[in-house]
C-alpha cells in the first residue's frame, strides 16, 4: 500500500515538474520573440529621435522664416517620432514614449522663444531631455545591462588620452546635473 502511495506520489510530482518546465521552455521561447521585436522598435525609436534631433536643432538656430514656419517645420519633424511610437507601441514602455513625445512637443516653445537668455536656457534644457531619452530607451532596451555584462566578460581596461577628459567632462557635467 505504501509503494502505490509512493508510485502515486511520484507520478503526480513528475507531472507537475514536466509542465512546470514545459511552461518555462514556452515562455523562454516566446521572451526570444518578443525580445528582438522590442530591440528593433527601440533601435528604430533612437535612430529616429537622434534625425529628428538633429533637424529641431537645424530649425532653432536657423533664424529665417516666419516663426510659425519653424513651427510647422518642427511639427514635420516631430511627428516621425510620434507616428513611429504610434505604430511601435505594442513593443515601446509608455513612459520612455511619453518622454520622447513630450520631450519633442517641448521644443515647440524652444523654436518660438526669442533669441536671449531664456532661449539659451531652453536650449540646454531641451538637449538635457533629448540626452535622457537616449538614456532611457538604452537602458529600458536592455542595452545599458549588456554593455556592463560584455565590459565585465571582456575586461577590457579602455583608456586614451579622449577618453580620460571624456571621463572628467562626463563626471563634471554629472556633477553639475546633482
Amino acid at each position: 500500500m505504501t509503494a502505490a502511495l509512493i508510485g502515486l506520489l511520484g507520478v503526480l510530482v513528475g507531472s507537475w515538474l514536466s509542465e512546470l518546465f514545459r511552461r518555462q521552455n514556452r515562455i523562454e521561447l516566446y521572451s526570444s520573440k518578443v525580445f528582438e521585436h522590442r530591440l528593433e522598435a527601440y533601435e528604430g525609436l533612437f535612430s529616429r529621435l537622434r534625425d529628428v534631433e538633429t533637424a529641431l536643432f537645424k530649425i532653432i538656430e536657423d533664424e529665417t522664416g516666419t516663426p510659425d514656419e519653424r513651427h510647422n517645420k518642427g511639427v514635420v519633424e516631430g511627428f516621425k517620432v510620434i507616428t513611429y511610437t504610434d505604430e511601435k507601441a505594442f513593443y515601446l514602455n509608455e513612459e520612455v514614449t511619453v518622454h520622447c513625445c513630450g520631450t519633442i512637443v517641448g521644443s515647440a516653445d524652444v523654436i518660438a522663444e526669442p533669441p536671449g537668455k531664456k532661449r539659451d536656457k531652453m536650449i540646454s534644457h531641451l538637449r538635457s531631455e533629448f540626452r535622457r531619452a537616449m538614456e532611457l530607451i538604452r537602458a529600458e532596451s536592455g542595452i545599458t545591462e549588456i554593455n556592463k555584462y560584455w565590459q565585465a566578460v571582456s575586461k577590457a581596461e579602455l583608456s586614451s588620452p579622449i577618453i580620460e577628459y571624456y571621463r572628467k567632462v562626463k563626471a563634471d557635467w554629472e556633477a553639475k546635473q546633482k
